[in-house]
């Protein structure tokens, strides 16, 4: 007989019990029992409690041994790379280093990256909601840039197309595949070139810049709270706090990879910036996905970069840290310095 029968029971029998004596005894009566009875039926109701408390840790011990053990999460490994190039064609010598890591309660890497020096094509690319471990939409936007960078004259106007192509090539591939139309990537890209270093992006991948013992951003997510300006106008007044309240509380992305950007009119293209800075020996670019930025403050990325001149080590150094801050996103950090 279990715990819980037993103790049900005994306390069935102490309220039959207590109910008799207290009938038996005359209406005016003083009950000198009714104290006994009182605490017969307190120590009952323990008694039943304990016994509920035994049956589910008797239930849970049961359930955990036929339960599969669970299997131990991998240590921390990046994929760690370096690579260099040597000056030519109006270009100065450079070193570049990229860490990816799936994040630390996931188990695969929706993030993807690439070093192209050849073409001066350098990027990393997030995704929402990933068509699969194999096969996120990040992977497919950095493989149409660099087909794009290497069968396309080098030039001022190669950055720009070569997102709108990866954009177009991704907005097709949803409406051929509607499983897959809740995908949107994010993009952040430095193309080196004789007419100097330009960057772009697309979503909430961010591009930096060490100058002068500052990280400086070179970019501004591409979200409801950094564009309300663009939208408030068009906003009810009665509504408009309410509005302000959501976009606080929302990171939503007004504009993304393979999806029509928030407040665009149907076949519209996608709309971006292209900067375009000068060509300086020494200058140090972090490149990154949301997983890095998200977690790892300003501050810290900053500190991490000053006292680890190896870039090779830096990048681990990046996603270690964020690694170690337990966030959902994949990690990705690209850094671009110029000799």
């Amino acid at each position: 007989m279990s715990f819980l029968l037993v103790a049900k029971t005994c306390l069935q029998l102490m309220v039959l019990w207590s109910a008799v004596c207290l009938d038996d005894a005359p209406p005016h009566a003083s009950r000198p029992c009714t104290g006994l009875v009182g605490a017969l039926l307190g120590a009952g109701g323990l008694l039943l409690l304990w016994a509920c408390v035994q049956a589910f840790k008797k239930k849970d011990r049961a359930h955990a041994a036929g339960r599969a053990p669970e299997a131990p999460r991998p240590p921390f490994a990046p994929r760690v790379e370096t690579t260099a190039w040597t000056a030519g064609a109006g270009l100065p010598a450079g070193l570049a280093a990229l860490a990816t890591s799936e994040a630390s309660l996931r188990g695969w890497n929706e993030d993807a990256c690439g070093m192209f020096p050849r073409q001066g094509l350098f990027a990393v690319a997030g995704c929402i909601g990933a068509w699969g471990p194999d096969e996120p939409i990040s992977v497919r936007a950095i493989a149409t840039l660099r087909e794009h960078f290497e069968t396309t004259p080098a030039g001022a106007s190669r950055l720009a197309e070569g997102i709108h192509r990866a954009h177009q090539r991704l907005v097709e591939q949803v409406r051929v595949d509607q499983g897959r139309s809740g995908n949107a990537g994010s993009l952040a890209v430095l193309a080196l070139g004789p007419e100097g270093v330009q960057v772009s992006h697309v979503g909430e991948c961010r591009v930096h810049r060490v100058r002068d013992g500052h990280l400086e951003p070179l970019t501004q997510d591409h979200t409801f709270e950094n564009e309300a300006a663009r939208f408030l106008p068009d906003i009810d007044p009665a509504q408009r706090e309410q509005y302000e309240r959501f976009v606080r509380e929302n990171k939503v992305l007004t504009r993304s990879l393979g999806m029509k950007s928030f407040g665009a009119k149907e076949g519209e293209a996608l709309d971006f910036d292209v900067q375009r800075f000068a060509l300086r020996p020494g200058a140090l670019y972090l490149l990154s996905t949301r997983g890095l930025h998200t977690v790892v403050p300003p501050d810290e990325l900053l500190d991490i970069l000053r006292t680890t001149p190896e870039l090779e080590t830096a990048a681990r150094a990046l996603v270690d840290r964020a690694f170690q801050r337990k966030g959902l996103a994949s990690i990705t950090c690209l850094l671009v310095r110029l000799e």
